[in-house]
């Protein structure tokens, strides 16, 4: 945020902003990972994870030899439906 307010920002002006960069904890400095996190932020992100998997795969995992039952869903289905219609459904 800046001066307050939101800004939208591509992963690209983030990633080459000079002053962007992992973000530090610990009494030893080492950089922050899945192990800093609660078991609900855990799962949390775990949950969100899966869903952009499933918008972009079809697949939860990301995969499908990973499979879950019941998927693809038909909505997800990547034999069925396009990127752009699964992040709709996604949305919806």
């Amino acid at each position: 945020m800046t001066g307050g307010r939101r800004r939208p920002v591509t992963i690209r002006a983030l990633v080459n902003d000079s002053g962007f960069g992992p973000v530090q904890t610990g009494p030893a400095g080492r950089n922050a990972g899945l192990e800093d996190l609660t078991d609900a932020q855990r799962e949390q992100l775990h949950l969100r994870v899966a869903h952009v998997l499933e918008a972009a795969t079809g697949f939860s995992c990301g995969s499908p030899l990973r499979a879950l039952a019941g998927e693809p869903r038909p909505e997800y289905d990547p034999g069925a439906t396009t990127v752009a219609q699964r992040r709709t459904a996604k949305a919806g």
